[in-house]
């Protein structure tokens, strides 16, 4: 958690503009073109199944004239359990596959089959720079964090574990307002992702909510 300021600025591309049957394409010429066609190459060949169950629509650009501006683009995670996503981040990392692993164990009610739920596919984004533009520097799994902790008291048991005291009493409250106001057989968690790079700062973690969710709570508690 941190004050609010601006960020790094990132803008997003639609690889659908063409059409959908060039996406593939567009997102290769867009890496050659800016000089990673070498990292491109790297994962057709160690990870065809992402380059499969490519996310349309999302390529995103740090705004940012630094060699360590990142270059990043999503896929879905089609993998059904926890030893299929190890092997497909095997080629990458170690680290990458170990700290997937442990991410899945912290987030998620039934570990073991979490990812073969229907529902929300997990998302994972690869990260590429110029500074190492042969292949990527950094991998993001995104999981969908409701639909795998939906109860409030399952939420707050797996971030208890995670976060700073101050910083969990603030996710507390937010949760405990949450769950006090959602319509029935909806999720009390109000965090539709978590997310956690594999490499690079593998301690951090980002959680996504709605602003309508934020609102929702902050009423709750006057």
């Amino acid at each position: 958690m941190q004050p609010l300021t601006v960020g790094r600025v990132k803008v997003y591309f639609d690889t659908l503009a063409a059409g959908t049957e060039r996406n593939r394409q567009v997102l290769a010429e867009a890496l050659n073109r800016i000089g990673l066609g070498a990292a491109w190459s790297w994962l057709q060949e160690h990870d065809p199944a992402g380059m499969t169950h490519l996310m349309p629509a999302f390529f995103a650009l740090d705004v940012d004239g630094s060699p360590d501006a990142r270059v990043k683009f999503y896929t879905t995670v089609a993998e059904r359990s926890a030893s299929q996503l190890a092997a497909r981040l095997a080629p990458f990392s170690d680290t990458a596959r170990r700290t997937a692993a442990g991410f899945l164990e912290n987030t998620a009610v039934d570990a073991a089959e979490a990812l073969a739920q229907p529902g929300v596919r997990p998302t994972l984004c690869w990260s590429m720079t110029a500074r190492c533009h042969h292949r990527p520097v950094d991998a993001t799994l995104y999981l969908p964090f409701n639909q795998y902790a939906p109860e409030g008291g399952q939420t707050l048991g797996r971030l208890r574990k995670t976060l700073a005291p101050r910083h969990f009493r603030a996710i507390e409250r937010l949760v405990t307002r949450h769950a006090a106001v959602v319509p029935p057989n909806e999720p009390e968690n109000p965090f539709h992702w978590a997310a956690t790079k594999l490499v690079r700062d593998r301690e951090s973690l980002t959680l996504y909510i709605s602003a309508a969710a934020v609102d929702a709570a902050r009423t709750a508690g006057h």
